[in-house]
């Protein structure tokens, strides 16, 4: 090892402590993903899955069939399965306020209890306006402020 490069190594060495040191009470200050500053940041590349539509847990569901969720805040998409099909479509976020654009589906049939939570699932994602994570569930509500879907991560 050249003289050079052997002192560059210690110098750098000697003042790694000293960096440590003054970074560290910056640490306190990062937030959890409930808490950011940047709202999208909390749904980012996140699955949930529903376990309420309208204050009922969705029936005539299994682990294979519940409804779930996933943002995309890149792209500004979410997508997701709806108990038969998979869907995906363009959202709208602005600090508390979301909304969903058309959404296209796939159109496969399937059991009526399971067509039915489907239809009644998409009809609920299509009146949201607003949303927040309470207690590390995605909860969204309607005009009325009624909680129409509330989630948990998968």
């Amino acid at each position: 090892m050249k003289i050079s490069a052997l002192f560059k190594t210690r110098l750098e060495l000697q003042f790694l402590p000293l960096a440590a040191l003054l970074l560290l009470p910056l640490s306190g200050c990062s937030s959890s993903a409930d808490s950011s500053s940047d709202p999208a940041q909390t749904l980012d590349n996140l699955s949930w899955r529903l376990v309420e539509l309208h204050n009922q847990p969705p029936s005539g569901t299994d682990a294979s069939s519940t409804p779930t969720l996933l943002f995309d805040t890149t792209a500004k998409r979410v997508s997701g399965f709806s108990g038969v099909n998979r869907f995906s479509g363009p959202y709208t976020l602005t600090g508390t306020q979301l909304s969903f654009g058309s959404l296209i589906s796939t159109r496969m049939a399937g059991p009526p209890d399971a067509m039915n939570l489907e239809s009644d699932y998409l009809k609920a994602l299509a009146s949201v306006t607003e949303w927040s994570v309470v207690e590390g569930q995605l909860v969204v509500l309607n005009t009325d402020k009624a909680i129409v879907l509330r989630f948990e991560k998968l």
